[in-house]
């Protein structure tokens, strides 16, 4: 499949290749271009963007085989869990949006690769049909900031002249990483031992698990050593933690303000009622708390005064 995409795009570049005009403005100087290029960040993240891809490519191809070989799955099923990434991906590229036009792509990106890689390692925990469907919805969610973020950032850090050149560059290391990592798949798969998962059924055993945490790991060890490596040209208007992001997006914080708005209408319920049910020396004490409270602020007036004096 990589193979034919990259075919197809070449052949798609060579027949839409237009000459350039004779009016046309002369583009900069391929040195300058250059150091433009590593001036802002632009090459740093393309190395950034292949290497997860390498990461990534160890396990993605496997994932079909594992649900019908292994697992067994109807077509039925497999299409129910592979719609449901694509469904909330396409839910949630409009809340991305928003975020990214007020906090910045940087923030995104960092949250989102930090994600990247307990998406393939869940898949070690079970095997349950339902579980799965949970684990194709959060990946649905981390993917849509990820491609989403990474797309608006290749077109802030590329200068304009020559951005279709480096953007045909970009697809090409791209492609080559995400080829690179199933082929580094597809070897280790021929060696590795089958094993079966950690809270599912023992009976079902499969070699692919390990290419799924190995997928994983090399995720965290790019996204640690690389992710904060890229920059943003675009000052965001507001400025946000990464803790406070996922908060936000996971629904946390309106969560944790509904518990307080709870607890804070419940309170003062609950001394009404604490009240009402107070008697004998008890009320009386309740009844003359203001009036002793009055007294005091009498005879701290009265002090204040008599020191003017």
């Amino acid at each position: 499949t990589t193979m034919t995409t990259f075919i197809a795009l070449v052949v798609c570049g060579v027949l839409l290749h237009e000459p350039a005009e004779p009016s046309a403005v002369p583009d900069m100087h391929i040195e300058h271009w250059w150091r433009s290029l590593r001036a802002t960040g632009a090459l740093g993240f393309s190395s950034y963007f292949a290497l997860m891809n390498t990461a990534v490519g160890i396990s993605a191809p496997f994932f079909t085989v594992y649900m019908l070989r292994d697992l067994g799955l109807s077509y039925l099923q497999f299409t129910i869990l592979t719609g449901t990434s694509v469904f909330v991906q396409f839910l949630m590229l409009t809340t991305w949006g928003r975020i990214a036009d007020v906090y910045g792509n940087r923030l995104i990106l960092l949250v989102t690769s930090v994600s990247l890689p307990v998406v393939p390692t869940l898949w070690l925990l079970t095997n349950h049909f339902w579980a799965l469907m949970l684990f194709q919805s959060l990946s649905g969610l981390a993917w849509s900031g990820f491609t989403l973020s990474a797309g608006n950032l290749l077109y802030e850090l590329v200068p304009r002249s020559r951005r279709a050149a480096y953007v045909a560059f970009h697809n090409v290391g791209t492609a080559t990483g995400t080829f690179a990592g199933a082929m580094i798949g597809a070897a280790l798969a021929l060696v590795l031992p089958p094993r079966g998962v950690l809270l599912g059924e023992s009976t079902i055993a499969s070699n692919l698990l390990y290419l799924f945490a190995l997928s994983g790991v090399a995720r965290a060890v790019i996204a640690t050593l690389l992710a904060r490596r890229v920059r943003d040209l675009r000052k965001p208007r507001r400025e946000m933690s990464a803790p406070a992001l996922v908060m936000r997006v996971t629904g946390v914080n309106a969560m944790v303000g509904f518990i307080y708005d709870f607890i804070g209408r419940s309170a003062p319920e609950v001394d009404i009622k604490s009240a009402r049910g107070a008697s004998g020396p008890e009320a009386a004490k309740a009844a003359q708390q203001p009036d002793a409270d009055a007294s005091n602020a009498a005879d701290s007036g009265a002090a204040a005064r008599n020191l003017r004096k």
